[in-house]
């Protein structure tokens, strides 16, 4: 007679595990009792070592019984009630996949859709692999009728024909990239789509755009209102009646920026006295520290772009930069010395940048390229010009503009005569 094989740890385990580590003779649990592996059916009577054979049992519990088998019907309960919760798991288990699978036909099937009512839109062109792929995430965030009046919107605005009434290859594309963004707007709130097309005004009419800034001063506008009790029906009709038509008529950004701040400014100033904003000595010295690394760092930029100009000349060029700027902040400082009632047009650097000479060697503008570099001169100047802007609202003190001129001046044009 061949000497009996011990049971597996793995098979202990899930014996132990299925019975709740308890005795399932006396009820006593691990780790109060040592636990051991029983068979139900004696293994001298013929029991096997399957999972439904085997049953958890203390060691006082096991040793007392030796091989007889239980006379009571407590261990056929428990095996019909393991067969009973393994055939309901087995029946679940298999809902489960037959749902999951149709729930993948009904997403393929929406995908599919989706495909097929955009290729109906752009006739002989076609989906490529990688434009199909981007469906899926779209109908597995958005309602499938946002998504069609997306598809729909787009191709009213951004397809277009030549003369034989054939589709244009660049409006395919346009139209294709374009639904996610229009789907994305449409899902924001009122306000902030109308901010978006807000913005997009800006983008398209203004050579300048900065749209960070312009995000921050747009929310602070409407930040007002809210504040003063403004609920979002009236807040949509201001944008659209009020901010729009001006963003529309203004010709560049310092100008809409400008308007955008003093009438966040006057809302703000409805029911309560102005106060005037009190800034430090360090603040304005980081403003003198901004102006004075960035004078540095623009230079090579600027001589790299204006080789490209016949009127260009790298004489003098830190000195014309140096005017600009203390002749703007002179011209701040008389601005906010006078009352505000007798203040009329507000100073901008761009009268003073080609009055010194700085901006009108960047001559003759005679093609495209030369078109954008100007553009782009004006606005790393512009970008230079905006650390001093920051203090530049109907609350400042002409003394921040006579401490900033004193400190630049003092920095770069008195330690040059020294140097």
């Amino acid at each position: 007679m061949s000497p009996r094989k011990s049971l597996g740890k793995k098979l202990r385990f899930e014996v132990f595990k299925r019975d709740s580590f308890t005795c399932q003779y006396c009820g006593k649990v691990a780790p109060n009792v040592v636990l051991e592996v029983d068979h139900i059916e004696p293994v001298a009577k013929g029991g096997g070592d399957e999972l439904l054979n085997l049953i958890t049992s203390c060691f006082d519990c096991n040793r007392g019984k030796k091989d007889n088998k239980l006379d009571d019907d407590s261990v056929v309960k428990k095996q019909r009630l393991q067969l009973e919760e393994l055939q309901e798991r087995r029946e679940q288990i298999k809902l489960m996949f037959d749902w999951r699978n149709e729930l993948n036909n009904i997403n393929e099937n929406t995908n599919q859709m989706v495909i097929d009512y955009i290729e109906d839109k752009i006739d002989n062109f076609t989906l490529n692999e990688k434009g199909a792929k981007k469906i899926a995430p779209l109908t597995k965030k958005y309602d499938l009728a946002d998504i069609l009046e997306s598809i729909d919107l787009s191709a009213q605005k951004y397809l277009t024909y030549d003369n034989d009434g054939e589709l244009i290859q660049d409006g395919v594309e346009d139209f294709l990239n374009k639904i996610s963004g229009i789907l994305i707007n449409k899902n924001k709130p009122p306000v902030e789509q109308k901010v978006s097309y807000i913005k997009g005004i800006c983008r398209n009419r203004f050579s300048y755009w900065n749209p960070q800034s312009g995000s921050i001063v747009l929310n602070a506008y409407i930040n007002s209102l809210k504040n003063h009790g403004w609920d979002e029906n009236r807040i949509l009709e201001d944008l659209e009646n009020e901010v729009i038509p001006k963003t529309k008529e203004v010709k560049n950004w310092s100008e809409w920026k400008g308007l955008l701040e003093k009438w966040t400014v006057d809302v703000n100033n409805w029911d309560i006295e102005t106060e005037t904003i009190e800034t430090d000595d360090e603040e304005l010295d980081e403003v003198v520290s901004s102006l004075v690394n960035d004078r540095e760092n623009i230079l090579p930029a600027i001589i790299y772009i204006g080789k490209t100009f016949d009127d260009f000349s790298e004489d003098g060029l830190l000195e014309k930069i140096d005017m600009v700027v203390l002749n703007y902040l002179t011209e701040l400082e008389e601005y906010y010395d006078s009352p505000s009632e007798e203040r009329t047009n507000k100073p901008t650097y761009y009268h003073l940048g080609y009055s010194s000479g700085l901006l009108s060697m960047f001559k003759p503008i005679n093609s495209m390229l030369t078109f954008h570099l100007d553009n782009a001169v004006h606005s790393i100047f512009r970008q230079f010009i905006e650390h001093i802007d920051i203090y530049n609202d109907e609350n400042a003190k002409s003394e921040y503009f006579r401490y900033i001129a004193n400190k630049y001046h003092q920095a770069v044009v008195l330690n040059n005569e020294k140097a």
